[in-house]
């Protein structure tokens, strides 16, 4: 009997069975990687079920302010993983939007690619100047515009990314 179960492992057919269970096994390690599969919490905190893509990490709902963004996502997420240089954890690759917030009638959207120091650096300046906008817009070639933090505040305007959502 044994003999029976090996050559048919050993048959092509076997060989294409084996290579379709390996197939399968790979395919499902990429999903998860890639946050595809539903039940399950991912790194950042939020419940499964939600879309994945960029939309996956959004809270449900938007913040009134930056500041706002910051004290309530940014700032937990810093203190739950210091040795996290983004926002996201993430290391080499295009981050997802993480929080929303208003700005005077236009939503716009904090990205995981930002970097925490600058981040932590916005927050400071925000308590010491509570009167004064941290943000400054850029120009673009369409929409409502991309916003960085003022250069006295962080002196890369791209380590933080927050675009028109």
């Amino acid at each position: 009997m044994g003999g029976g179960r090996i050559n048919l492992i050993l048959s092509t057919m076997g060989v294409v069975l084996v290579g379709l269970l390996v197939f399968y096994a790979v395919i499902q390690m990429a999903r998860r990687r890639l946050g595809v599969q539903g039940q399950e919490t991912d790194p950042m905190g939020f419940e499964a079920g939600e879309p994945s893509g960029p939309a996956r990490n959004l809270p449900p709902m938007v913040f009134d302010s930056f500041g706002s963004v910051l004290r309530q996502v940014v700032l937990p997420r810093a203190e739950a993983n210091p040795g996290w240089e983004r926002l996201d954890g993430a290391h080499g690759v295009r981050g997802d939007t993480i929080a929303r917030f208003d700005r005077n009638g236009t939503l716009y959207a904090l990205n995981g690619d930002s970097e925490m120091a600058a981040l932590r650096a916005a927050l400071d300046w925000i308590e010491r100047h509570p009167d004064e906008d941290p943000l400054e817009i850029l120009p673009t070639k369409k929409g409502a515009g991309r916003l960085a933090l003022r250069p006295e505040i962080a002196g890369n305007p791209g380590s933080v990314r927050i675009e028109t959502a």
